[in-house]
């Protein structure tokens, strides 16, 4: 399948790539996906990148996450993960919006708490 990845430079830019593994790009913040087809995932990142610019401008560090997180939710196809910095570096990405992913959550969070 292919995927959309959302990859941030060293300034925190935002870029969308499609692709069907992640081996040549830097570590994504967020990845929606699989499609089917390239067609697909390409028709999702041109939506993603044409919604929401006003929640993209005004939050900085989460704003395309938030658009991505809505779009893939419309689509019950596409899964979603994104990455959290209060979960460390190592951490990957995880669908916060999943049974899976709140679990990996809360295990992460009850560990610091002890």
């Amino acid at each position: 399948g292919y995927f959309v990845f959302l990859t941030r430079d060293e300034n925190g830019v935002s870029q969308l790539t499609v692709a069907q593994n992640q081996c040549s790009l830097p570590p994504p913040s967020a990845i929606a996906g699989p499609f089917f087809t390239h067609s697909d995932a390409n028709d999702f990142r041109t939506k993603w990148t044409a919604v929401g610019k006003e929640v993209k401008r005004s939050d900085f560090d989460k704003g395309y996450e938030k658009v991505g997180r809505l779009l893939a939710s419309q689509n019950p196809s596409v899964e979603w993960r994104e990455t959290w910095k209060f979960l460390g570096d190592d951490a990957p990405p995880i669908d916060v919006t999943s049974e899976a992913g709140l679990i990996m959550l809360e295990s992460v969070l009850g560990k610091r708490q002890k």
